[in-house]
Protein backbone atom coordinates (compact mmCIF):
# COMPACT_ATOMS: atom_id res chain seq x y z
CA UNK A 1 0.00 0.00 0.00
CA UNK A 2 1.07 3.54 -0.67
CA UNK A 3 1.84 5.53 2.48
CA UNK A 4 -0.24 8.65 2.98
CA UNK A 5 1.24 12.10 2.60
CA UNK A 6 2.30 13.25 6.08
CA UNK A 7 1.84 16.94 6.90
CA UNK A 8 4.01 19.00 9.24
CA UNK A 9 3.60 22.56 10.57
CA UNK A 10 4.29 25.57 8.31
CA UNK A 11 3.19 23.83 5.10
CA UNK A 12 5.83 21.07 5.07
CA UNK A 13 4.74 17.62 3.88
CA UNK A 14 6.04 14.40 2.35
CA UNK A 15 4.67 14.95 -1.15
CA UNK A 16 7.09 13.26 -3.60
CA UNK A 17 9.14 15.84 -5.43
CA UNK A 18 11.58 13.79 -7.51
CA UNK A 19 12.80 16.58 -9.79
CA UNK A 20 13.38 19.00 -6.94
CA UNK A 21 15.28 16.29 -5.08
CA UNK A 22 17.37 15.59 -8.19
CA UNK A 23 18.27 19.24 -8.76
CA UNK A 24 18.96 19.76 -5.06
CA UNK A 25 21.46 16.89 -5.22
CA UNK A 26 23.06 18.45 -8.31
CA UNK A 27 23.55 21.71 -6.41
CA UNK A 28 24.96 19.81 -3.43
CA UNK A 29 27.45 17.99 -5.62
CA UNK A 30 28.50 21.27 -7.22
CA UNK A 31 29.58 22.38 -3.74
CA UNK A 32 30.72 19.09 -2.18
CA UNK A 33 32.83 17.71 -5.04
CA UNK A 34 35.33 20.61 -5.28
CA UNK A 35 35.70 20.73 -1.49
CA UNK A 36 36.25 16.97 -1.30
CA UNK A 37 38.65 16.98 -4.28
CA UNK A 38 40.73 19.76 -2.72
CA UNK A 39 40.99 17.81 0.53
CA UNK A 40 41.94 14.68 -1.43
CA UNK A 41 44.70 16.48 -3.34
CA UNK A 42 46.03 18.08 -0.16
CA UNK A 43 45.96 14.74 1.69
CA UNK A 44 47.60 13.00 -1.24
CA UNK A 45 50.55 15.38 -1.21
CA UNK A 46 50.80 15.47 2.59
CA UNK A 47 50.78 11.69 2.93
CA UNK A 48 52.72 10.98 -0.24
CA UNK A 49 55.58 13.38 0.42
CA UNK A 50 55.64 13.18 4.20
CA UNK A 51 55.23 9.47 4.83
CA UNK A 52 56.42 7.60 1.76
CA UNK A 53 59.12 9.99 0.55
CA UNK A 54 58.09 9.18 -3.00
CA UNK A 55 59.98 10.17 -6.10
CA UNK A 56 59.01 13.28 -8.01
CA UNK A 57 56.07 12.66 -10.33
CA UNK A 58 54.98 9.41 -8.70
CA UNK A 59 52.15 11.06 -6.78
CA UNK A 60 50.71 12.77 -9.83
CA UNK A 61 50.85 9.64 -11.98
CA UNK A 62 49.85 6.89 -9.57
CA UNK A 63 48.54 7.98 -6.22
CA UNK A 64 46.72 11.25 -6.85
CA UNK A 65 43.89 10.15 -9.19
CA UNK A 66 42.72 7.34 -6.88
CA UNK A 67 42.97 9.53 -3.80
CA UNK A 68 40.95 12.28 -5.45
CA UNK A 69 38.27 9.84 -6.68
CA UNK A 70 37.96 8.25 -3.23
CA UNK A 71 37.91 11.61 -1.48
CA UNK A 72 35.26 12.97 -3.85
CA UNK A 73 32.98 9.97 -3.35
CA UNK A 74 33.37 9.53 0.39
CA UNK A 75 33.99 13.19 1.15
CA UNK A 76 30.77 14.17 -0.60
CA UNK A 77 28.85 11.53 1.33
CA UNK A 78 30.43 12.65 4.58
CA UNK A 79 29.62 16.32 3.91
CA UNK A 80 26.04 15.39 3.02
CA UNK A 81 25.59 13.41 6.25
CA UNK A 82 27.14 16.20 8.34
CA UNK A 83 24.80 18.79 6.81
CA UNK A 84 21.77 16.54 7.32
CA UNK A 85 22.59 15.89 10.96
CA UNK A 86 23.57 19.49 11.81
CA UNK A 87 21.05 21.42 9.74
CA UNK A 88 18.47 18.88 8.55
CA UNK A 89 19.35 19.69 4.96
CA UNK A 90 22.02 20.88 2.58
CA UNK A 91 22.47 24.01 0.49
CA UNK A 92 20.73 22.33 -2.46
CA UNK A 93 17.84 21.21 -0.30
CA UNK A 94 17.59 24.73 1.12
CA UNK A 95 17.42 26.20 -2.41
CA UNK A 96 14.57 23.84 -3.28
CA UNK A 97 12.72 23.98 0.08
CA UNK A 98 13.46 20.39 1.05
CA UNK A 99 14.54 18.98 4.42
CA UNK A 100 15.23 15.53 5.85
CA UNK A 101 13.58 14.72 9.17
CA UNK A 102 12.79 11.79 11.41
CA UNK A 103 9.14 10.78 11.82
CA UNK A 104 8.86 13.05 14.88
CA UNK A 105 10.14 16.04 12.90
CA UNK A 106 13.68 16.19 14.30
CA UNK A 107 16.93 16.36 12.32
CA UNK A 108 18.50 12.93 11.81
CA UNK A 109 21.46 11.84 13.88
CA UNK A 110 24.76 11.55 12.02
CA UNK A 111 24.84 7.75 11.89
CA UNK A 112 21.35 7.55 10.38
CA UNK A 113 22.10 10.44 8.00
CA UNK A 114 25.28 8.69 6.80
CA UNK A 115 23.42 5.40 6.32
CA UNK A 116 20.77 7.25 4.27
CA UNK A 117 23.46 8.90 2.14
CA UNK A 118 25.23 5.59 1.57
CA UNK A 119 21.98 3.83 0.62
CA UNK A 120 21.11 6.67 -1.77
CA UNK A 121 24.51 6.31 -3.45
CA UNK A 122 24.11 2.53 -3.79
CA UNK A 123 20.42 2.29 -4.72
CA UNK A 124 19.72 5.72 -6.17
CA UNK A 125 22.82 6.11 -8.32
CA UNK A 126 24.22 2.55 -8.58
CA UNK A 127 27.61 3.67 -7.24
CA UNK A 128 27.61 6.42 -9.90
CA UNK A 129 28.51 3.87 -12.58
CA UNK A 130 27.57 5.24 -16.03
CA UNK A 131 24.42 3.72 -17.60
CA UNK A 132 23.66 1.77 -14.40
CA UNK A 133 23.30 5.19 -12.77
CA UNK A 134 20.54 6.18 -15.21
CA UNK A 135 18.67 2.91 -14.67
CA UNK A 136 18.94 3.22 -10.87
CA UNK A 137 17.69 6.82 -10.93
CA UNK A 138 14.71 5.87 -13.13
CA UNK A 139 13.79 3.01 -10.79
CA UNK A 140 14.19 5.24 -7.73
CA UNK A 141 12.04 7.96 -9.31
CA UNK A 142 9.29 5.48 -10.21
CA UNK A 143 9.34 4.07 -6.69
CA UNK A 144 9.24 7.54 -5.15
CA UNK A 145 6.27 8.57 -7.27
CA UNK A 146 4.31 5.35 -6.66
CA UNK A 147 5.19 4.72 -2.98
CA UNK A 148 5.74 8.37 -1.90
CA UNK A 149 9.02 7.36 -0.24
CA UNK A 150 12.49 6.41 -1.46
CA UNK A 151 13.95 3.10 -0.34
CA UNK A 152 16.75 4.89 1.54
CA UNK A 153 14.28 7.04 3.46
CA UNK A 154 12.06 4.03 4.18
CA UNK A 155 14.94 1.87 5.40
CA UNK A 156 16.36 4.58 7.67
CA UNK A 157 13.00 5.74 9.00
CA UNK A 158 13.57 9.25 7.66
CA UNK A 159 11.31 11.52 5.64
CA UNK A 160 12.20 14.01 2.94
CA UNK A 161 9.80 16.88 3.42
CA UNK A 162 9.15 19.94 1.33
CA UNK A 163 6.72 22.76 0.87
CA UNK A 164 5.48 24.73 -2.11
CA UNK A 165 8.43 26.20 -3.94
CA UNK A 166 9.19 29.83 -3.16
CA UNK A 167 9.54 31.42 -6.61
CA UNK A 168 11.39 34.43 -5.16
CA UNK A 169 14.02 32.11 -3.71
CA UNK A 170 14.44 30.29 -7.02
CA UNK A 171 14.83 33.55 -8.95
CA UNK A 172 17.28 34.84 -6.35
CA UNK A 173 19.34 31.64 -6.47
CA UNK A 174 19.42 31.60 -10.26
CA UNK A 175 20.47 35.24 -10.29
CA UNK A 176 23.18 34.52 -7.72
CA UNK A 177 24.46 31.55 -9.72
CA UNK A 178 24.53 33.69 -12.86
CA UNK A 179 26.58 36.35 -11.03
CA UNK A 180 29.03 33.67 -9.79
CA UNK A 181 29.30 32.22 -13.28
CA UNK A 182 29.95 35.69 -14.68
CA UNK A 183 32.60 36.46 -12.05
CA UNK A 184 34.51 33.22 -12.52
CA UNK A 185 34.03 32.28 -16.15
CA UNK A 186 32.59 34.94 -18.41
CA UNK A 187 35.30 37.52 -17.81
CA UNK A 188 38.06 35.38 -19.26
Amino acid sequence: TTPAIVSFPDGWDTTPRPWRRYFAKCVDLAFFVPISAFIGVAASYAVGNGVFDLSEGYIEETYLPWTVIASVVFGSMLLDAICLSWFGGTIGRWFFDLRVRSADGRKPRFRKAFKRTLLRWVRGTAFSIPIANLVAMAIAMAQLESMHVSSWDRDTGLLTIGRPLNVGRVVGVLFGLFILWFIFFARH
